[in-house]
């Protein structure tokens, strides 16, 4: 089953340097092979070009991500070969935040702002 997140959840996955290992993040043993995925995700519904596609510009924080199947290669997390469904709800699990997308009257704004931040919640932009 396909694993739906935020585009801001899945560029902080993404970015996530405890979970995607390179040689330019110094974070590789000698012998490692750095982290990759084999396989497109759904981004607004729609499925991205593998290699074409650039997550830095191409997702936004708004955006919803459907994410099935893949398979996450190299230097892991947890058991070899994940799909890369599985990871990322691994990822997920591991998260101790969550983050959504709220829409509200705008005359609410300030309202709705107030309580996140005085529950301790962070608001992205």
């Amino acid at each position: 089953m396909a694993v739906k997140c935020t585009g801001a959840e899945f560029l902080c996955f993404y970015n996530d340097k405890d979970w995607w290992f390179s040689e330019q993040d110094g974070n590789l043993k000698p012998g490692e092979e750095h982290t990759y995925w084999e396989d497109d995700i759904l981004v607004n519904g729609e499925p991205t070009a593998e290699y074409e596609f650039d997550y830095e510009t191409g997702i936004k924080p708004t955006d919803s991500i459907s994410v099935s199947g893949g398979v996450v290669l190299g230097k892991v997390v947890g058991k070899e070969g994940p799909t890369v469904e599985s990871y990322l709800r691994h990822w997920l699990k591991a998260k101790s935040t969550t983050s959504f997308v709220v829409e509200c009257d705008k005359a609410l704004t300030e309202q709705i702002r107030d309580l996140i931040t005085k529950a301790g919640g962070k608001i992205a932009r």
